[in-house]
């Protein structure tokens, strides 16, 4: 699949019209205006596109993906076709939708911190991945210690006690920070999006092959 550049952004009018009426009026109450990361973002969503967006903290990138999301949710009630179901999983920073209005989700921090995991090389799900790097031509980097923070000790600890390994070709970096990117676009030297895509399907595949 191509991935294409928005150069030009859409009125506010063709953005604002994409959403159910309720919703609509709501955002331009509460708003002045669509800022850049909206304008540009509001009708693909609603169109259903899949939109990758990069702007700084503040920009209104989490109302861009949560709002479309409602809007819709919004017109299956309305049309009687809201069930008691599961529609979307929305991973979105809690306290900025607090800030926009949304009291009613509240924030409980469950726990303090975690402690450390650790997963064998030995393991298939390991063994998948290095496969799939020679498979594409690189020798994968094993790292015996990492400086991260993240609760993988949630996955190979009781009760799951499950290999937990992170990897696949491409690029990025400052995970969490407001300017955290990701390669999209190939290069001569440096994968984007589309090798980091097939190397996941080839990791699963392989995985499958040593099961």
């Amino acid at each position: 699949m191509a991935i294409e550049f928005i150069k030009k952004p859409f009125k506010d009018e063709e953005n604002l019209s994409c959403l159910e009426s309720y919703v609509k009026e709501w955002f331009i109450k509460t708003f002045k205006e669509l800022t850049p990361p909206q304008k540009y973002s509001f009708k693909l969503i609603s169109n259903g596109y899949n939109v990758v967006i990069t702007a700084p903290t503040g920009s209104g990138k989490t109302i861009a993906g949560f709002l479309s999301i409602l809007s819709e949710l919004f017109k299956m009630g309305k049309e009687g076709k809201l069930k008691d179901s599961v529609y979307c999983i929305y991973v979105s920073p809690l306290k900025a939708l607090d800030k926009h209005g949304f009291k009613e989700i509240k924030i409980r921090e469950l726990e303090t911190g975690y402690g450390w995991a650790k997963t064998s090389i030995k393991e298939k799900i390991v063994q998948a991945i290095i496969n799939s790097y020679k498979e594409f031509g690189f020798e994968p980097e094993i790292w015996p210690l990492m400086a991260g923070s993240a609760p993988f000790c949630m996955f190979n600890r009781e009760p799951l006690n499950l290999p937990f390994i992170s990897g696949g070709l491409g690029h990025g970096g400052r995970a969490h920070a407001p300017n955290e990117y990701l390669v999209i676009q190939e290069g001569k030297n440096v994968k984007g999006l589309a090798t980091l895509e097939k190397s996941y399907v080839s990791m699963l595949y392989n995985f499958s092959k040593i099961l």
